[in-house]
């Protein structure tokens, strides 16, 4: 696609574990699962670089296709296995800040947001002047927000397995959802028979709460799935992740209920 997501790191400090070397092999991480997934929607651009200048230099060598950025995200401190915290774009509706906030906020309640003014990493130099890129950024603890930032204590003491595997989880949910977020519209007029179709129970059973939560996000989903509204709005319409929605959406689609337009 000439529709790019872009993933970027920096690595111009890396006896610094967290602030520096999280980004980098998380990123790399994403690259390898990326590398294996067979029917992307979008390009993906994954960049390292020195920060700021790293940054200011490739912006300058390849602004053309930069351009292309319909969603961005900086990898930095995504190592330690405290709360998450979101660094919005300078873009305030953008996909990027959209998706994230979705995710974090109906996932990880805890999470800490920041405006873009509160920026510090290479979200400034995506979002700089006459740049302005829709890129964000997804960590754990914020740099400059925890005591080990840029001191010999930013070790491998301070990151974790369980730290990272969280981190690594959030971006594949992201990534699922930017893949997945088109506008949406229901082929039939008011609710279809879903019973016939082997997505509603017709037989009263003992509750199964994971099957009625499914069952509830589909009913509910069908309510706004009229062309009007892409996938994080409707989700945002029933306050839960987007991502909940993704089986709802495949299930409906295999049924070939659903037609999609581009978002």
């Amino acid at each position: 696609s000439r529709k790019e997501i872009l993933l970027t790191s920096y690595t111009c400090h890396p006896s610094m574990a967290n602030n520096e070397v999280s980004g980098i092999c998380l990123l790399t991480y994403l690259a390898k699962y990326l590398s294996k997934q067979k029917k992307l929607r979008y390009s993906y651009r994954i960049v390292f670089h020195p920060e700021t200048i790293g940054a200011i230099t490739y912006i300058s060598k390849n602004f053309k296709k930069l351009k292309q950025t319909i969603a961005g995200y900086v990898l930095s401190c995504v190592g330690d296995n405290k709360d998450f915290s979101l660094v919005k774009s300078k873009t305030d509706d953008c996909l990027s800040n959209r998706v994230a906030e979705n995710i974090l906020k109906n996932s990880y309640p805890n999470f800490k947001k920041y405006e873009f003014i509160e920026s510090g990493s290479d979200e400034r130099r995506y979002c700089g002047p006459n740049i302005n890129l829709p890129v964000a950024s997804v960590l754990r603890t914020k740099y400059g927000c925890y005591k080990e930032y840029h001191t010999s204590k930013d070790d491998l003491n301070f990151i974790s397995p369980k730290g990272f595997q969280g981190s690594y989880e959030v971006y594949i949910k992201i990534i699922s959802v930017i893949e997945k977020n088109y506008f949406y519209r229901l082929k039939t007029k008011c609710e279809p028979n879903l019973g016939k179709r082997n997505l509603y129970p017709i037989i009263s059973k003992w509750p199964d709460l994971k099957a009625e939560k499914k069952i509830y996000n589909l009913m509910h989903f069908i309510l706004y799935a009229d062309g009007k509204l892409d996938l994080v709005q409707i989700a945002e319409k029933l306050n839960i992740s987007a991502y909940e929605l993704i089986d709802v959406v495949d299930s409906l689609t295999n049924k070939k209920l659903l037609q999609k337009k581009v978002s």
